[in-house]
């Protein structure tokens, strides 16, 4: 039971060190809440600095959507470099398929495995054969 308070009370503590961190980001918003307006409209200064938030805001959203992008262009780039250019394929699995080898089989079960496999192709539609 005291072990359990003694956890409590640090769960406690780190929560409130990081909920000082978060209010001490909270002051650049309050900046901006707080800007000067002179009969309800923005003073040339106050314009200037939204629209110098509103540039940051997008830049930085840009900048985050376009991470996952550069990320496949790289590894794109490196792939091509390594394995040489192409869309077409991925060319580890080139690798890895001409290095395949079945693994034993009884050879009852590789003949029924394919008459399987026969039958089923027997049974689609011509496009899927």
């Amino acid at each position: 039971m005291k072990r359990n308070h003694v956890v409590l009370v640090a769960l406690l503590t780190a929560s409130l060190a990081f909920s000082e961190a978060a209010f001490a980001q909270t002051s650049r918003f309050d900046e901006l809440a707080n800007l000067s307006f002179k009969e309800n409209r923005p003073t040339e200064q106050t314009a200037q600095t939204l629209r110098d938030e509103l540039l940051f805001q997008r830049a930085t959203q840009t900048y985050l959507w376009a991470l996952p992008l550069i990320n496949t262009l790289g590894m794109k780039t490196g792939s091509e470099k390594v394995f040489g250019a192409g869309y077409n394929v991925l060319p580890v699995w080139k690798k890895r398929l001409a290095e395949y080898e079945m693994p034993p089989m009884d050879d009852a079960i590789a003949e029924e495995l394919t008459e399987f496999v026969d039958r089923r192709k027997q049974e689609l539609p011509d496009e899927f054969a």
